[in-house]
């Protein structure tokens, strides 16, 4: 039945799209107890049981939701309740192609909280991605077809923070003072939630939201909808969309967005200061990387490096020992935290091979003028952007601008908090890829030194 009721589809492409459904895997970690099988039970099939029982091994469920997002109504969803005590090795496998993550604290434990960046870190580093090397039919061994990888997008994973069993801090904070709403604070949150909230902001979480599995309030099920909603509007937003959007910012379609915009008007100003740096740091690191390749081929073209056995010391070896002799010889001349290197030659009547003059010029002209300048700029703008990263922050903690998103609109808050929070870990990216760049300059330069000496 499920093949007559495609065929039928094929004839509207809108719905044909939608037939081939978007899947994540999403991950479900937190200590033992917190309630990451409860909130699971609750989502997938709106039930909760009161008994305790631990988890001692993976349980996945497989749902298919529907979302509130043209073109894109259903999504299929794979969930991993991961134990709360597990072999570090076996985490690595669980690890594997994850889209998304979802963190679960206990409210009512104060202990709970600090174990969130804990678990976001052992997320980040056991994050692999599965590359197919070989899919031609026959027998062969699974590393033969499979490779696992380091996951690229480890600082820039949807992670949410949910704080569970909020029923019960509501019913301790009555028991307690008599009167709950004389122990929130001025903007009508239990210090619980509010602590939550700056957790969450601190640590670059994609959003945070305290939740009840015991009670069918419908709260965990509207964080983790809003949650998918957002991790497929940036995954698979359509084409056409992004089209409109870019003619409406008058931008060309060529160019790729770097940031959402979150309708928090201050902020986003400071996100469009960000993006400047961050396009100037994207295109410096690009060319970079391209002239740097564009140096191995010439070196390559030419006979004096192995195209198979192609590394920086081994171009620059080969350049000093086919350019050693009593007449010429290779050196290095050190300036701006980097280099140059050119042929030294005892006689003014020695002229060089074409292909071995582009050689020289793609390393000075190319690749050192762009490491230079990554040297030169790259410091100034990791300060710029941890500065307006901090801007955002205190922006972030105005009590005025949270009020006026709440107002009649209980969810536009929640959503610009989940897109501000996506923007600042791209900040954070940009920085950690800036700092990789400036190391990898200073170690490039140590590496031509060395190379030198042999």
């Amino acid at each position: 039945m499920g093949h007559a009721a495609s065929s039928k589809k094929e004839k509207n492409p809108k719905s044909n799209r939608a037939e081939q459904l978007p899947g994540l895997k999403v991950v479900i970690l937190g200590d033992s107890g917190v309630g990451k099988s409860s909130i699971l039970v609750r989502y997938v099939h709106n039930q909760f049981t009161p008994m305790y029982i631990p988890t001692t091994k993976v349980s996945i469920e497989n749902i298919v939701k529907k979302l509130n997002i043209p073109d894109h109504a259903l999504v299929s969803l794979t969930f991993w309740d991961l134990p709360g005590k597990e072999d570090i090795q076996l985490y690595r496998s669980y690890f594997t192609d994850v889209d998304a993550a979802i963190v679960v604290v206990d409210l009512s434990d104060p202990e709970s909280l600090n174990m969130a960046l804990v678990w976001k870190q052992i997320l980040m580093n056991n994050m692999t991605v599965t590359t197919v090397l070989d899919n031609t039919p026959g027998v062969k061994r699974h590393e033969d077809i499979y490779k696992k990888e380091p996951a690229p997008n480890k600082y820039t994973i949807p992670i949410l923070l949910l704080g569970t069993k909020f029923d019960l801090v509501e019913k301790m904070t009555q028991n307690s003072e008599g009167n709950k709403d004389s122990v929130q604070t001025s903007d009508n949150k239990l210090p619980c939630i509010k602590e939550l909230e700056e957790y969450g902001a601190r640590y670059n979480f994609t959003g945070s939201m305290a939740v009840s599995a015991r009670e069918g309030d419908g709260s965990v099920h509207q964080a983790i909808q809003i949650f998918i909603r957002h991790i497929i509007e940036k995954k698979y937003r359509p084409r056409k969309q992004e089209e409109n959007n870019n003619d409406k910012l008058g931008s060309a379609s060529a160019v790729e967005k770097i940031f959402e915009i979150s309708g928090v008007e201050n902020i986003d100003k400071e996100f469009l200061k960000a993006e400047k740096c961050i396009r100037r740091i994207q295109s410096l690191s690009k060319y970079s990387d391209q002239s740097l390749k564009k140096f191995f081929v010439k070196c390559s073209q030419s006979n004096l490096t192995n195209s198979e056995d192609i590394s920086l010391e081994n171009c620059v070896v080969a350049l000093k020992k086919y350019f050693c002799s009593p007449d010429t010889q290779l050196e290095m001349h050190e300036e701006d935290r980097f280099c140059t290197i050119n042929l030294k030659a005892e006689k003014e009547n020695i002229k060089m091979a074409s292909c071995y003059e582009k050689i020289f010029k793609t390393f000075n002209l190319e690749y050192s003028a762009s490491v230079k300048a990554i040297l030169s700029e790259f410091p100034d703008f990791i300060s710029t952007l941890s500065n307006i990263d901090n801007r955002i922050e205190v922006l972030c903690q105005d009590n005025s601008c949270q009020q006026n998103l709440l107002n009649d609109k209980p969810l536009d808050y929640l959503q610009a908090s989940l897109i501000i929070e996506t923007n600042r870990a791209k900040i954070k990216f940009t920085q950690n890829q800036a700092t990789d760049k400036i190391k990898s300059a200073e170690t490039s330069l140590n590496k031509i030194k060395t190379s030198l000496l042999w």
